[in-house]
């Protein structure tokens, strides 16, 4: 049992939190007028979490005044997540069809040596499309024995992060293209009923970097708007659906293929993000899961899709 002062220096730090919670959740709203605010609304399902915890020893004593601080928390960060999603909409979903197209996405991690459970992970779900991000030389001499499984391929190492590799099971047309300031890839990957944009621009944490993101979601969605196949947006996109990043992807038909599925870092699940992600327009989801563990300090995310005209 808990001393007389242990719970009352319990009680005050969950009070602190509280207004800790309260004063972050509002300070997100000004991230328009400074970029590292933006940094606390990607953490708005854990505020509508950890609020919702914090509550219940006040409920028990009743304390209506920090009952109503958690409430204000709750109902301010899962509304503006509430909004964000409605803005986005949900693709409409369907049952597995000859037409579905099973796509994977992982981000490797450069310097991750476990090449082995890669490969196991992609023999074992046999996507139609598997984009592998931060890859250079190395990862993709190991990841040679996909060749035999994905005859069309477009390899881009490079000795940062910001390698890629896409394999595919059908012919594609292709255009590497590079953005703003960062002027880092994005790949553009044109099928027969469908196309690709696989994407990894920079993390928002600096100045510069937020800027360099911005720029990079922007350039997605200018190719968004031009595109008149289906489309998937697939990669480590290094911001979530409550960020001001996003955004630009709000107008262009895009939607998320799963709300919730953390997916970064992996060591770290009470402050982990939704960074990956897969975007779809005029696409149908059979189904989403996150996978396994495969060394990096990302899950992979694997989703089947239905293009909904050729």
């Amino acid at each position: 049992m808990l001393s007389k002062h242990a719970k009352s220096l319990s009680l005050n730090l969950c009070r602190l939190l509280l207004w800790s919670n309260l004063l972050c959740s509002v300070a997100g709203l000004f991230s328009g007028f400074w970029w590292l605010l933006d940094l606390l609304n990607h953490f708005r399902p854990l505020a509508t979490l950890s609020a919702t915890i914090l509550a219940l020893p006040f409920l028990v004593r009743k304390e209506k005044t920090y009952i109503a601080l958690a409430g204000i928390i709750v109902i301010l960060n899962a509304g503006l997540m509430t909004h964000r999603v409605m803005q986005f909409g949900a693709p409409p979903t369907s049952l597995h069809s000859k037409n579905s197209i099973s796509v994977l996405t992982a981000n490797v991690l450069t310097r991750n040596r476990n090449h082995h459970a890669v490969l196991s992970m992609v023999q074992e779900h046999d996507p139609d499309i598997f984009v592998a991000i931060e890859t250079n030389e190395t990862w993709h001499k190991k990841l040679a024995p996909l060749h035999t499984l994905y005859p069309y391929r477009l390899l881009h190492p490079r000795p940062d992060n910001f390698g890629m590799a896409i394999y595919a099971k059908e012919p594609f047309a292709k255009e590497l293209m590079t953005t703003e300031i960062s002027h880092l890839p994005l790949i553009k990957l044109s099928f027969k009923t469908f196309t690709l944009l696989a994407a990894h621009p920079l993390p928002p944490v600096s100045q510069k970097y937020a800027a360099s993101l911005n720029a990079y979601m922007h350039a997605i969605r200018q190719h968004t708007q031009n595109e008149r196949k289906p489309l998937i947006v697939a990669g480590d996109l290094n911001t979530t659906l409550w960020s001001d990043n996003i955004r630009p992807l709000l107008e262009t038909g895009l939607q998320p293929t799963n709300i919730w599925g953390w997916t970064w870092p992996t060591f770290m699940p009470l402050l982990a993000l939704q960074i990956d992600h897969i975007f779809v327009k005029d696409m149908a989801v059979h189904s989403f899961d996150r996978l396994d563990r495969i060394g990096s300090d990302h899950f992979p995310i694997l989703v089947t899709l239905t293009p909904l005209f050729p």
